[in-house]
């Protein structure tokens, strides 16, 4: 636009110059003018469209993983194994153990995580292992018993390895018998070698642990000790206070050497001489197959007795122990069913001599059970057998390892006569069964076994159903309860023979089957098995005191009350009997002595529940004078009962 305007103005200058004259010729145009200067910039167009996306190209591979340069010369790091972990290990016995590792830098850090589940059930923090020497070299030192998992986790730096491993803490578990006949009681000192001495239940006196134990019976319980080996001493206790008498000089057994989580029972019981020998004895704890199987271990205790075969049958042919070794343990051997029965030939004739009944019996012996069955013969020369467990499946009972005695029966061979009643009856209080037997005449009883089979309902346990038998003549006498102490199954059998002896066995019996508790019993069976005697005959002299008034029996008071017959004429006497009536809210508070007029007594038991009762005939007072004045005395040993003593009938038979 500016040069435009440059050359309008030329032209006008050249037109003024012509009016002078003839109008010339258009000159030339002029040269263009100079370029003028740029003009401002003009505002922005508007943006253009977008153009179309292109399609996406081809993935490419992926790389691999990178590594540090560092960590680029090692395999990674490996946890192979723990070395050294021992299982079990005594609370407080340092463990040394290791991690075996393999791969890695060389460079090693390991940290633990450990969880602890005590044998009580209480969950604890364990100690956790602590570095000794190398890098992986650690140790242990628990302090409590119980069950250590711990985890460990190890890197180099480059990379990280895990491994788990568990550590069982035990005790040893040391338990003592006392079957030495030549003893009341025996005390039992344990001597260790280790500082703490021993973690125990029991009394410490000094650098003692002691326990006093009556003949013929365990201790309660376990001591659980925690070191690797002890010496044990024997105490007597002369002056019978229950502390062993530490200023004499002990019987010292040998050391023995301890294990975690064993078992051991030592043993007081009576050599070949009679003298007080010691066994150190190590039960069978291998698992048991089948739920209704205990293991048993025969242990021969009894000095006097020889040689001793065990069979599970009376003819001997399935034999559990053959010519059992004095004061060693048997064979571990399962048994089942529960309510188990051996036969014992203590002479080496092929007969068996007694019929032991091993009280496998609910709350007693378990299936699964430890059970050590001691033969041994007491003060008296009778053979005895006490029954130990020692616990089952593999865990340790925590405190009452159940000791008990069996029963022992004289082997008498089949009975010659027998009465059974085996129709199934629920008793819930009392029932009386009659029982049939068919018998000679003069049959009188020699010997009476009494067997039952039953099962307890709800909180009525076996002991605590009672039982009652009453002779064709009418004799009746409470003969025992049953052994169970708990609910369940009960099978057993008590011997009468002594209160039924002499009465004539053809007839019918009854047997009163009585729940003191309430819960109720069902009787499978019962059977009485006869075996036949001479008569006795009529008594010689039979006295009866009908008293009037009836003589009042004081409450609680052992000194009881009272009364005497008189027998005239010479007498030595050969049998006694004693029948009584009893009038008492609660009769077997009470208790029965009869005294000759020599002064010896005779214990007469205690009267059954109905207050009438007898005992005897019996020959515990053979030899005495007969003639004078006899003495029944009944006392009372419970309170909040009380009662009289009616009437009784004294029967002598004289030599």
């Amino acid at each position: 636009m500016r040069a435009y305007k440059l050359m309008t103005a030329a032209a006008a200058l050249a037109l003024m110059a012509g009016c002078a004259g003839e109008d010339g010729k258009d000159g030339v145009d002029g040269a263009p003018g100079a370029k003028g200067d740029k003009g401002d910039q003009g505002d922005p167009g508007d943006p253009g469209t977008d153009g179309t996306d292109g399609t996406d190209g081809v993935d490419g591979e992926d790389g691999e993983d990178g590594q540090d340069a560092a960590c680029a010369a090692f395999e990674p790091l490996v946890i192979d194994s723990v070395i050294g972990v021992a299982d079990p290990v005594f609370p407080g016995a340092p463990l040394d153990f290791e991690l075996d590792v393999s791969g890695g830098s060389g460079e090693l850090d390991v940290q633990f995580i450990g969880t602890m589940r005590m044998l009580d059930g209480t969950a604890t923090l364990p100690a956790l292992p602590e570095g000794a020497g190398a890098d992986n070299a650690f140790q242990i030192t628990p302090d409590a018993e119980g069950d250590i998992s711990y985890v460990a986790i190890a890197t180099d730096g480059c990379t990280v390895a895990t491994t788990t491993f568990a550590i069982k803490v035990r005790a040893a578990l040391v338990s003592f018998v006392h079957l030495y006949p030549g003893a009341e009681d025996i005390g039992f000192a344990l001597r260790g070698s280790s500082d703490p001495l021993f973690q125990v239940v029991n009394t410490i006196f000094g650098p003692f642990a002691i326990a006093t134990i009556p003949q013929g019976s365990g201790f309660p319980g376990y001591f659980r000790l925690s070191q690797y080996d002890l010496d044990v001493d024997m105490f007597p206790d002369a002056d019978l206070d229950g502390v062993p008498d530490l200023d004499t000089t002990p019987n010292r057994l040998p050391k023995i050497v301890l294990a975690p989580d064993a078992r051991v029972i030592v043993v007081a019981y009576e050599d070949a001489a009679g003298a007080l020998a010691w066994a150190v004895l190590n039960p069978d704890q291998r698992p048991v197959d089948g739920d209704l199987n205990a293991r048993i271990q025969f242990a021969h205790m009894a000095g006097s007795l020889g040689a001793v075969d065990v069979a599970t049958d009376a003819e001997m042919t399935t034999v559990l122990i053959d010519d059992a070794t004095l004061g060693a343990l048997g064979n571990g051997l399962p048994l089942a069913p529960l309510d188990y029965l051996v036969f014992v030939d203590t002479d080496g004739d092929g007969t068996p001599n007694y019929e032991v009944g091993l009280p496998f019996e609910t709350n007693q012996v378990l299936p699964g059970d430890y059970v050590v069955v001691f033969a041994w013969v007491d003060g008296s020369g009778m053979l005895r057998i006490f029954v130990h467990d020692t616990g089952g499946d593999g865990t340790p009972y925590e405190g009452m390892i159940f000791p008990f005695p069996g029963e022992v029966f004289p082997y008498l061979g089949p009975a010659d006569h027998t009465g059974t009643f085996d129709t199934v009856t629920d008793v819930l209080g009392s029932v009386d069964l009659e029982v049939p037997v068919t018998a000679p005449a003069d049959c009188a009883v020699a010997n009476l076994i009494f067997r039952y089979d039953m099962v307890t309902l709800g909180a009525t346990y076996g002991n605590d159903v009672d039982f009652t038998l009453t002779a064709p003549s009418g004799k009746s006498a409470f003969i025992g309860s049953g052994k169970n102490a708990g609910p369940g199954a009960d099978v057993n059998k008590i011997d009468a023979s002594s209160t039924f002896a002499y009465e004539l066995v053809a007839g019918t019996w009854t047997v009163t089957v009585t729940d003191s508790w309430g819960d109720g019993v069902t009787v499978n069976s019962v059977a009485l098995e006869f075996y036949c005697g001479e008569p006795l005959g009529d008594p010689d002299f039979t006295v009866t005191t009908d008293l009037d008034p009836d003589l009042a029996v004081p409450d609680n008071d052992l000194m009881g009350v009272s009364s005497t017959a008189s027998v005239a004429g010479p007498c030595t006497v050969s049998m006694v009997a004693v029948e009584w009536t009893i009038t008492h809210t609660f009769p077997t508070d009470l208790s029965l002595n009869l005294y000759s007029p020599d002064g010896n007594l005779i214990s007469l038991g205690r009267p059954s529940a109905s207050g009438t009762g007898s005992a005897g005939p019996s020959d515990e007072l053979m030899g005495d004078n007969g003639a004078g004045t006899w003495t029944l005395e009944v006392a009372d040993g419970a309170t909040g009962d009380e009662g009289t003593l009616d009437a009784w009938t004294l029967h002598v038979w004289c030599e």
